[in-house]
């Protein structure tokens, strides 16, 4: 089959969108299907990367409001000079409206992927508005969740019945998988102690991740567990008031603290392959943002990480409670200290929580879930995929 993959994050910008989006183009090509992604050329007169799929480039960057009416006249172009699509898959919500105007809509399988924070921009009377006015929940489209949780709140936001969401689980990339690092090596690399309890953290250093609820975790355990304690944090640090705010709590911490800002993929791997625990709270925030579903966990558990995460959104369908990590209340530093707590207690539940986060990323892959929400070619998956060749085009 032919598969338009539309998506306003792609490489080389990293975020959960692009991850999204990159996976799904490889999976599906892997699986045997003609795979176009357009995306952003982000300013970058030819791309850095190949990939065994087709890219059309559109001028632009991270997606703003005043982007739409340049993303739907790329999209009308796009139907009216290249129809014979099977499939077009609109990744996120800056593509919704202008998938729903275009001739795809008709002719086309048109698929809407939902994350979770959508469902809280499609309820602004901004976007409700217009998103009424066409019919845009009348079943033109599939749509697909990447967890119950995101399923259940946009069938309650806009009075969708139970079967016409779709629920689809992401995947872990193989590259983390391969990436793993014998932890008493990572550490000896890394110039870290051998009777250390590292903590990392992997995402945006924002209000939504929750790190102040693990900073004050730690200030609720004793001193001397503490001053075992090295808590990594890494990720782009996107709100300068808050960075402050964790920067305040954690210098009377007693433990060695590093914030890294983002950090290339080798050395993410390196630094996550040297931790105890992966620790990202995650909490809900007034008036919207929730995690959807929670990747960076499955990408730590590829790692031999268990993570330790708050039981809201749709974190606990990225972990398996007692298996795969620990689930605490959400905003609930003494839980959380709990949680922690017994994990520097216990080497013997960390190793055979960590088997158990290797085991759910191993059978959480990328090919199922392209297969889940495209269908496999009759050929054998992989077979077809080398006949396409890697190119780069603009738009």
């Amino acid at each position: 089959m032919k598969i338009m993959i539309l998506s306003s994050e792609f490489d080389p910008f990293r975020g959960g969108i692009g991850t999204y989006a990159r996976e799904m183009a490889l999976a599906a090509t892997e699986l045997g299907h003609r795979v176009t992604v357009v995306a952003a050329d982000y300013g970058a007169e030819e791309a850095a990367t190949s990939f065994p799929f087709r890219v059309l480039r559109y001028p632009g960057g991270q997606h703003h409001m005043r982007d739409v009416p340049a993303k739907i006249a790329l999209v009308r172009r796009l139907a009216r000079q290249e129809p014979a699509y099977d499939i077009v898959h609109a990744i996120d919500w800056p593509f919704y409206i202008p998938l729903a105007l275009c001739a795809y809509r008709s002719a086309t399988r048109c698929i809407l992927t939902f994350h979770g924070t959508e469902v809280d921009f499609i309820q602004k009377p901004i976007r409700a508005v217009p998103l009424s006015l066409l019919r845009f929940w009348n079943g033109w489209a599939h749509y697909v969740a990447n967890s119950h949780h995101t399923a259940r709140r946009l069938r309650v936001a806009v009075g969708l019945e139970e079967c016409a969401v779709r629920v689809v689980h992401p995947g872990v990339g193989r590259e983390w998988l391969a990436a793993r690092v014998e932890k008493a090596c990572a550490r000896q690399r890394l110039g870290i102690c051998q009777h250390q309890f590292v903590i990392a953290t992997l995402g945006r250093v924002v209000p939504r991740k929750g790190h102040d609820v693990l900073a004050e975790a730690l200030q609720r355990l004793p001193a001397e567990i503490v001053r075992r304690v090295e808590w990594h944090i890494i990720g782009p640090l996107l709100d300068q008031a808050y960075e402050a705010q964790l920067r305040r709590i954690t210098e009377s911490l007693g433990g060695k603290v590093v914030i890294h800002g983002p950090l290339a993929q080798g050395e993410v791997s390196l630094r996550l392959s040297a931790a105890d625990v992966f620790c990202l709270p995650g909490r809900q925030l007034e008036g919207g943002g929730v995690e959807g579903f929670g990747l960076v966990y499955l990408e730590a558990a590829a790692l031999g990480l268990p993570s330790v995460a708050a039981d809201m959104g749709g974190i606990s369908e990225a972990i398996d409670h007692g298996e795969s990590g620990l689930l605490v209340p959400e905003n609930d530093p003494q839980a959380l200290a709990q949680a922690l707590a017994s994990l520097i207690a216990d080497p013997v539940e960390r190793n055979r929580l960590s088997r158990g986060a290797r085991h759910r990323a191993e059978a959480s892959t990328w090919l199922r879930a392209a297969r889940e929400i495209y269908g496999s070619q009759d050929n054998h998956p992989g077979q077809g995929a080398s006949s396409i060749v890697p190119t780069e085009m603009s738009c």
